[in-house]
């Protein structure tokens, strides 16, 4: 199932940008340009609108340098 998963053009994870953090109070994630952050049990969404934002979301919540 990993190498489906990883290779397959019909698995989600070759078709969208996903990136998936746990964090002491809840998890952050990213899933194309939707922002999700949850903690402490509530959970709020918004859209990024361009790849400067995700960009910067990837440095500043997942420490990721693109």
């Amino acid at each position: 199932m990993c190498v489906y998963h990883q290779t397959s053009p019909e698995s989600p994870f070759t078709r969208k940008r996903l990136v998936s953090l746990a964090t002491p109070d809840g998890r952050v994630n990213l899933s194309d340009m939707r922002l999700i952050v949850t903690r402490f049990g509530r959970r709020t969404e918004r859209t990024l609108h361009d790849e400067a934002e995700v960009e910067k979301v990837l440095e500043d919540l997942f420490g990721i340098r693109p």
